[in-house]
This record gives C-alpha cells, structure tokens and sequence, in this order.
C-alpha cells in the first residue's frame, strides 16, 4: 500500500525527531508527481512589458506539428525563450481559438541596439 504525503510534512517530522534525540522506528512514504497533460491550452492572456537580451537567440527549428485536438485549435509555432541565464525552448502546441473569427499573431525577436526584443504573440 502506498502513503503519499507532502515533502514539508515529512521534514517537519525528521526535525521533530531530532530535537527530541530519541530513535523512532520509520515508515516510508512515496511522494508522487501528477503526470504531465497531454495537450496545452493557452488562454490569451495580457502581453509582457518586454524582454531584452544582449545574445541572438538560436536558429529556428522545424517542429514536427502533431494532429489537431479538435476544429477550434490554431497551431502556435514554438520559439527561444531567454530565462536570465540561458536560451530556452518553448515548443509549438495547439491553442484553442478565442472565438471562430479568431488569428494567431506570432511572437517574435528583433535586434536593437546591439540587444534583443521579444515580442508576445496574442490573439487578434
């Protein structure tokens, strides 16, 4: 049979257990994590003031695009994201449309100034 519990519940009965200096026989616990979704859904959300790095992001990559979860889905291309200490890549997935007249307005990086601007995709 499996107990699962929080990780901060067990630390807080390790550290009851050694302010005490007694030996207490121990159970094992299994903390377990939820399984990853299958598919994303984006809802539109306010755009980020702005992003500025002073390296190019990498080179685009060709994404292989799954099949469509349902008619009302739009495929999001992925891009690089910069998360302050190096670039990161976010993978395309299919987003639900806001409403049927709907468009996709891609993201993306220009160079200014010897830096580089991301700029939010948003729906239109």
């Amino acid at each position: 049979m499996k107990k699962t519990l929080s990780f901060s519940f067990l630390l807080s009965l390790c550290t009851l257990c050694m302010q005490h200096d007694q030996v207490y026989s121990h159970t094992t616990y299994i903390v377990e994590q939820p399984a990853a979704p299958t598919y994303v859904v984006v809802q539109p959300q306010a755009p980020a003031a702005y992003v500025m790095v002073e390296s190019a992001p990498p080179a685009e990559i060709n994404e292989e695009i799954g099949p469509s979860p349902g008619l009302n889905y739009l495929w999001i291309k992925g891009h690089w994201q910069w998360d302050g200490y190096r670039w990161l890549r976010v993978h395309g997935h299919w987003g639900m449309k806001p409403n049927d007249s709907a468009v996709w307005v891609p993201g993306y990086w220009t160079e200014h100034h010897h830096h580089w601007k991301w700029t939010e995709g948003y729906w239109q």
